[in-house]
């Protein structure tokens, strides 16, 4: 049996900070029913969520942000057309498969997340020319028939905080990325999970209540051959 030493490396983590917070009336604090506090947790704590969810796709990796996807040395890409192009096909998602695989990535535990406009896009493709079949609908193309929302078998994650605005040749910037990728490969260091906070006396000068959501996490990609970034998606 031949014997080797591991090809590894160590990869640190920096935990960047994300939070959102808003001054509340202490009477509106006191008077609100339903609780006013219990309401504002809710959109806080998400929108600290989504702010993570941007960061971890189009973070460049200057603080507040982690490096995201998009600026990770190393993954592959893949271009939707050189001036950028609408979907005509799933071809594009096919090669992002294909390429994986080729890495010796997992790809057939691969997640794709994309922009809803091109879900949308997807949603309209037909079997072929002159039908009504939609391309990823299991029944005979019946409007009431349900629709997966699966891609050659991988789930599809829709972000609504996707970039629409990027250039791709010389097509100006209208055009967006769809990322595939190996969930395994990638990892999302929390360091601290989403605390909302109450704070009663940092503006009581004014009367007021300080909440706050926030969360301290970052990205990490051992392996980036197993992330695939198909760019010039109109």
């Amino acid at each position: 049996m031949p014997l080797s030493d591991p090809n590894a490396e160590s990869l640190t983590a920096v935990p960047r900070k994300f939070m959102q917070g808003t001054r509340v009336p202490n009477e509106v604090a006191s008077d609100a029913k339903p609780s006013v506090l219990e309401q504002l947790s809710k959109p806080l704590i998400r929108s600290v969520g989504l702010a993570y969810d941007l960061s971890c796709f189009e973070g460049d990796g200057t603080a507040p942000n982690v490096r995201g996807l998009k600026h990770v040395a190393g993954i592959q890409t893949l271009s939707a057309g050189t001036n950028g192009a609408a979907l005509a096909n799933l071809d594009v998602v096919a090669d992002a498969l294909g390429l994986l695989a080729e890495a010796n990535a997992d790809e057939e535990s691969a997640v794709i997340v994309l922009p809803p406009r091109t879900w949308r896009q997807i949603l309209k493709l037909k079997e072929a020319n002159g039908s009504n079949k939609s391309l990823i609908q299991d029944s005979a193309g019946s409007a009431s028939g349900g629709v997966s929302r699966r891609l050659f078998g991988r789930a599809v994650y829709l972000s609504g905080n996707l970039s629409l605005t990027e250039a791709e040749g010389t097509s100006g910037n209208v055009c967006n990325s769809i990322y595939v990728y190996v969930p395994s490969e990638v990892y999302a260091v929390v360091r601290e999970d989403t605390v909302f906070d109450v704070n009663p006396y940092v503006y009581g000068a004014t009367d007021e209540t300080l909440v706050t959501a926030k969360m301290r996490a970052d990205l990490l990609v051992p392996n980036p051959a197993a992330v695939v970034r198909v760019t010039g998606v109109k």
